[in-house]
């Protein structure tokens, strides 16, 4: 039985000990009281996803730094959207996008020594059909493995009509230089991965079944990119027929990244689409 001094002495190593990430897919309290899910691979790389609006709040690749930018003026009162991230907005952007004022249903979340997995679930309901009459399912799949992050959206119409709306990702990006660079592969090919580097590391953006708009000159440290639906007309999804969208990241450096083959010249926005390999 341990005396009281070898109780004090444990208790001051453990406060000693920085904070490691847990090893397993846990829940966690996080910004106002909304539950936040912390994903960790065995081979270091991190993902937080908070289950209120389905926002993927932080992202850590294996050896490398956080990707994602976060917006403490956003959200602040609670009842908005988690502050930055990556989300999608549905049914459609403003005040409309209640998606990312619900909170999620976890349904699944599962690890290998490889990836980590994790789904979440949101559904019609009383109060979502007071504001947009349509019956859906709208499932996240995230899968977190080494340098690359997926992402994958399925909207399915669960209703008797068909169904419209205007899905939209956002993508805001932490850099670390403050400025950033488009690359691209040396012949012009349609349906291109978005290539840039920040400083000494490397980010491959591809989608699937979204185009991503021109990209800005970023803010200060903060490049903001947005994927919209392939068509400037709302989507529309016949009664049980689904819909289905990605966005893939993967992290490099200079020194070790597949996405700098010889003769890159400037990305070009104008046309681009950016599906997944």
């Amino acid at each position: 039985r341990l005396g009281s001094g070898s109780v004090m002495t444990e208790s001051r190593q453990i406060i000693k000990n920085p904070y490691v990430p847990p090893k397993r897919p846990v829940l966690l309290g996080g910004r106002n009281g909304h539950p936040r899910l912390v994903m960790a691979g065995d081979d270091g790389a991190r993902a937080e996803l908070c289950l209120h609006g389905a926002r993927l709040t932080s992202w850590v690749p294996s050896g490398g730094g956080e990707w994602l930018d976060l917006n403490a003026e956003e959200g602040a009162d609670g009842t908005g959207p988690p502050p930055g991230g990556i989300g999608l907005t549905f049914p459609q952007a403003g005040s409309a996008d209640f998606a990312a004022r619900s909170d999620w249903q976890l349904v699944q979340v599962s690890q290998t020594s490889a990836v980590v997995t994790a789904r979440l679930r949101l559904t019609d309901s009383r109060s979502s059909r007071d504001r947009w009459r349509w019956r859906f399912q709208l499932d996240l799949l995230v899968t977190l493995g080494g340098a690359t992050l997926n992402l994958h959206w399925q909207l399915k119409n669960t209703g008797q009509s068909p169904l419209e709306c205007f899905p939209e990702a956002q993508l805001p990006l932490r850099l670390a230089t403050g400025t950033v660079e488009y690359l691209a592969p040396a012949r012009a090919q349609p349906r291109q991965p978005l290539l840039l580097r920040d400083g000494d590391r490397t980010l491959e953006i591809s989608s699937q079944a979204l185009s991503c708009l021109p990209p800005p000159t970023p803010a200060g440290s903060v490049l903001r990119l947005s994927l919209r639906a392939e068509s400037n007309n709302p989507l529309v999804l016949p009664p049980g027929q689904p819909w289905r969208a990605a966005l893939r990241l993967v992290a490099g450096t200079d020194a070790h990244s597949h996405l700098h083959p010889a003769g890159a010249t400037a990305w070009e926005p104008s046309g681009s689409r950016l599906p997944l390999p």
